[in-house]
C-alpha cells in the first residue's frame, strides 16, 4: 500500500520481526519527509517489543497509559 503524505503510523497490533516494523514506520519518511509512529503495546508484549526496537536500533520514547 502506498500513500501520499502520511506522517503518521499507529500500531494497534505491533509487528513480531524488526523488518517489518521498519517497513511499516519507513512510509512516513518517503521523499526526503519525516514522520511519527505510535505503537501499543500490552504489558504482555512489553518484553518483545524491547528486544524488536534493539534489533531495529530504534530508541523509542515511551509512555505509560493506564485506564
Amino acid at each position: 500500500i502506498h500513500v501520499d503524505n502520511l506522517d503518521l503510523v499507529v500500531n494497534v497490533d505491533p509487528p513480531t520481526d524488526h523488518k517489518d516494523y521498519l517497513h511499516r514506520g519507513g512510509r512516513t519518511a518517503r521523499a526526503g519527509e519525516s514522520g511519527s509512529v505510535v505503537t501499543l503495546v500490552t504489558p504482555n508484549q512489553r518484553r518483545d517489543m524491547t528486544r524488536l526496537m534493539v534489533a531495529a536500533g530504534i530508541v523509542p520514547q515511551t509512555t505509560q497509559v493506564r485506564s
